[in-house]
């Protein structure tokens, strides 16, 4: 990719600034960097994470003025969005608790516990995964009477007191590939007693909830992260949440072998080994923490990925006004297939058998039109 502006290297060097893994700037930012700093970090999601680097900069690399009293306005609303956040993940777990189907929370609340300051993390939405079929989820919410805003493939969203989305997962992720996906879902299943038994208290709660195991979490993160870039684009707030569950979590040999295991069965070897490379290189994980040896040239993909997509290729710096929905495929195949190639070749299939009249309307549109919830997701 083309040389990347200085303010896309200052940023860099601010977030490994909050981790700890570096001290200083490499020069002091001009007013308009520190905008253009600011707007990236609003861009990956990581503003409140950022933000904590400030005060550990030298004084004279320090932004100046009001700038940086906006930015802690900013960064105080994400503490306390972050509080009411857990205290609806309290309510409605203890609520499904109540009513029979039990769950575990994904991603989001739950990985925030793994970062040094867990108010800090963007909040998004509540992602639930209950183990139960996909017509169970909707009998449920039909009974509950809540507004459901989506039926995906493998999840329902609704409003929690028209506050707060919550998706209600009958399987945490996927994969396009049949048999994968198969033994994917198997297990998801044999995993489910074991995680939902894995349980955590939430800043600002008393009741403890139920959150994966740091060795499917691992498996499920990657794999999330991968279906994000297959389908949608990166942001780097994903990288930090693998970032600080790796670096938190010790895991024995036996542990080890078995998620490799998971990234074999799946076929995500390749995509795994590109992430440890952002890992090593941008974050500064040690070597004996990296799941796999890092591969540079697919690493090199995501982090041009993740500077030109961002959180969803809605934001995608590359994408041309009026590119069609033929385009923008062919586009993200050519990309795909050098990370995931069976599961690039299967996609088209895939979309035909799964859903051939959307996917047939879909391209029959003339250019690519971005939904305010794409914006939104986490």
């Amino acid at each position: 990719m083309q040389q990347p502006p200085l303010e896309w290297k200052l940023f860099l060097q601010l977030l490994q600034v909050s981790m700890g893994c570096r001290e200083a700037l490499e020069c002091i930012p001009t007013n308009e960097q520190w905008m253009a700093i600011y707007h990236q970090a609003e861009r990956q999601l990581l503003e409140g994470i950022v933000y904590s680097a400030l005060e550990r900069l030298p004084r004279e690399q320090q932004p100046k003025g009001d700038f940086p009293i906006a930015w802690f306005v900013q960064t105080e609303q994400i503490r306390q969005a972050n509080l009411e956040l857990n205290h609806y993940v309290e309510k409605v777990m203890h609520e499904l608790d109540t009513d029979g189907m039990p769950a575990v929370l994904l991603k989001g609340q739950g990985i925030a516990q793994c970062y040094p300051d867990p108010l800090l993390r963007h909040p998004g939405d509540i992602d639930l995964w209950v183990n139960r079929s996909m017509t169970e989820i909707v009998d449920y919410a039909h009974r509950k009477g809540v507004k459901v805003t989506e039926e995906g493939f493998i999840h329902l969203s609704y409003y929690y007191f028209e506050q707060v989305l919550v998706e209600l997962h009958f399987t945490p992720s996927f994969v396009l590939t049949p048999w994968r996906n198969r033994y994917l879902r198997r297990y998801d299943a044999a995993q489910f007693p074991r995680q939902a038994a894995h349980r955590t208290t939430l800043p600002g709660t008393t009741t403890p909830v139920a959150v994966p195991t740091p060795d499917f979490n691992i498996v499920f993160l990657i794999l999330h992260l991968q279906r994000h870039f297959f389908f949608d684009g990166v942001a780097l707030k994903q990288f930090v949440d693998i970032y600080y569950l790796l670096r938190h979590t010790h895991f024995t040999a036996e542990e080890r072998q078995h998620v490799l295991h998971q990234f074999s069965r799946l076929g995500m070897k390749r995509f795994v080994r590109a992430t440890m490379y952002v890992m090593h290189s941008i974050f500064g994980l040690e070597e004996e923490k990296l799941l796999l040896p890092p591969h540079q040239a697919l690493g090199e993909l995501l982090l041009t990925d993740i500077y030109y997509a961002g959180h969803f290729t809605a934001n995608d710096l590359r994408r041309k006004r009026g590119e069609t929905h033929w385009q923008r495929y062919w586009r993200m195949a050519a990309r795909n297939i050098r990370m995931q190639p069976v599961e690039t070749l299967v996609h088209p299939f895939y979309n035909l058998l799964s859903r051939p009249w959307t996917y047939l309307k879909l391209f029959m549109t003339d250019t690519v039109h971005a939904t305010a919830d794409e914006q939104r997701k986490c």
